[in-house]
């Protein structure tokens, strides 16, 4: 095996993207240290301060100073850190931090229809909460938190999410090669052993093989779904069957055209019906 040449390792990935997973497998195979976002030590004791001088009961103003107290404490880790891993990256900020070079990033991207879908699903972070129907979520605007990366916080529907943030991985990869991979979701997933070819002199593999993590690393948001019950549905996953064909069009229409080609989704949807 070759010698490590990344001491730390971030990942980034928007959610329900298996970040947390690929974390857990970079834990078990690997030495490097992977770095989370900075944890929250301030958030506490300033909500309480808040709370305790002014009366705040309406629910989505208090979910708003939430995500404000959580923006200030992505910023406030970034040099270590590198901000929110569900963010869009700004790759000449990251590069101009001080162990960049000694960093390895690993960017994770899924098809955009279960991006989509497990947004609405699990709305993490999201104020105002997602509209009921999936379909008219597909078309409704967002507003986005600091920490997102994304300069303009209005986004007119949740697949501009995937475009904006899925392009910023694909821009950081182009601008820094050496120590930047992009990895698919379902193709991890489905064989963890790729990871070894992708990071193929980049760090060192603890054992031949790739150890898999295999307990659900949501438990505490009540997804009791194993490795193999993830494995199952990507290799079975059809956008029309899951989602019905207008809706995975509609989805498909929204998504940025390089991209979808780029990451090779195309072969998962075919916008021609005979």
């Amino acid at each position: 095996m070759e010698s490590s040449s990344h001491s730390y390792v971030k990942v980034f990935g928007e959610r329900n993207t298996g970040t947390n997973w690929l974390c857990q497998l970079l834990k078990a195979n690997t030495s490097m240290t992977v770095l989370g976002d900075g944890g929250k030590p301030n958030f506490k004791p300033r909500l309480k301060h808040i709370l305790a001088s002014y009366r705040i009961s309406d629910a989505l103003a208090l979910k708003l100073i939430k995500e404000k107290l959580l923006d200030a404490e992505r910023e406030q880790h970034y040099p270590l850190y590198y901000g929110w891993k569900h963010a869009a990256i700004d790759s000449s900020r990251i590069s101009s931090t001080e162990r960049f070079h000694d960093t390895l990033f690993l960017c994770i991207v899924r098809n955009p229809w279960r991006f989509v879908s497990g947004l609405h699903k699990r709305p993490y972070n999201l104020a105002p909460p997602p509209v009921s129907s999936l379909s008219d979520f597909v078309s409704a605007p967002l507003l986005l938190n600091y920490r997102d990366g994304i300069p303009d916080l209005y986004v007119s529907n949740p697949v501009e999410i995937w475009n904006k943030k899925v392009s910023s991985y694909y821009n950081f990869y182009e601008d820094h090669p050496i120590n930047v991979r992009v990895i698919r979701y379902e193709d991890l997933v489905a064989n963890p052993e790729i990871i070894k070819d992708q990071l193929s002199g980049l760090t060192q593999f603890k054992f031949d093989s790739i150890k898999i993590p295999k307990d659900s690393t949501k438990s505490h948001r009540g997804d009791a779904k194993t490795y193999d019950d993830y494995k199952k549905e990507v290799i079975a996953y059809d956008p029309c069957e899951s989602l019905g064909r207008e809706l995975a069009h509609k989805i498909f229409s929204l998504v940025d055209v390089r991209l979808m080609c780029q990451t090779g989704y195309d072969s998962l949807y075919n916008p021609i019906v005979d």
